[in-house]
């Protein structure tokens, strides 16, 4: 393994270790090796993270959407929306009542 790799990529994983092997991997070899592995552009793939936070926080928080945007590193919360809606289909409000109105732990008469 190249000693320029710092010992964060070299221990980050088969990914970022055969990545940081070759010298100086350019942009678009990088992204064709990050699509071979994960099956996504890296693009999607942070998109998608940042979704799976969203619903984590949804799911846990009062937090609003704007907060959550916040969080998650979307930026705005007509960006979250998007990305949400693309994802699963449902605005991040509308999966927020969905999820709570299953939780047993939120039911009518049950502290929380």
């Amino acid at each position: 393994m190249s000693t320029s790799c710092p010992e964060s990529a070299r221990s980050g994983g088969p990914f970022l270790a055969s990545t940081c092997q070759a010298e100086r991997p350019d942009r678009h070899g990088l992204t064709r090796r990050f699509v071979a592995v994960t099956g996504v552009t890296p693009l999607r793939w942070l998109n998608d993270q940042r979704v799976r936070r969203a619903q984590e926080l949804l799911e846990t928080t009062d937090d609003s959407v704007e907060v959550s945007a916040s969080r998650t590193g979307t930026g705005t919360a007509a960006t979250l929306r998007r990305h949400f809606r693309r994802a699963l289909g449902v605005p991040p409000d509308t999966y927020r009542r969905t999820f709570r109105a299953a939780r047993p732990d939120r039911l009518p008469g049950r502290a929380a």
